[in-house]
């Protein structure tokens, strides 16, 4: 003869058990929407491109002078031209940046993105750099980790290194 016995085992949910610890549930960062380029960055903080950008003139984002900077291409693509007179994405003189999910094109007399002098412990996740001069150009720059992301069809280099640490 069997017998099918259940106990019961008490469940506590955290968050109740932080409420009565008198802590609250931390806030998230505010992120700063780009709509529009050229757009300079030189302050820490969370950065989320919200709508494909066109940039015929000039460069797409630079991020300069900066630490802790999360830039997320919100799956967008940032277009340049030939008369484009900077990258698609620059970095220079910062650190700990993070570079992710979005697509850079059409920057054909420069290159899809820079990492400059004096940057360092940039992270670039799922990333396409095509059909640029070059994709992708670490000048003068350490530490830098690419990974899952698509450097091909440019018109020169897909990726070209100077001084890279």
């Amino acid at each position: 003869m069997s017998s099918n016995k259940t106990s019961s085992v008490p469940v506590f949910v955290l968050v109740a058990s932080v409420s009565l610890l008198g802590g609250s549930p931390a806030k998230a960062a505010p992120v700063t929407k780009i709509t529009s380029c050229p757009f300079p960055i030189t302050a820490a903080g969370s950065y989320l491109v919200v709508r494909d950008l066109s940039c015929p003139a000039t460069f797409g984002i630079q991020i300069s002078n900066t630490s802790d900077v999360d830039l997320n291409v919100g799956g967008h693509t940032i277009m340049g031209s030939s008369a484009s007179s900077g990258n698609g994405i620059e970095v220079f003189g910062a650190t700990n940046v993070h570079i992710i999910n979005g697509t850079v094109t059409g920057f054909t007399g420069m290159s899809g993105l820079l990492l400059g002098p004096g940057s360092s412990g940039t992270r670039v996740e799922a990333t396409t750099l095509t059909g640029n001069g070059q994709g992708l150009i670490i000048n003068n720059s350490s530490g830098n980790t690419i990974s899952s992301s698509d450097i091909s069809a440019n018109l020169f280099d897909g990726i070209l290194t100077n001084f890279a640490r």
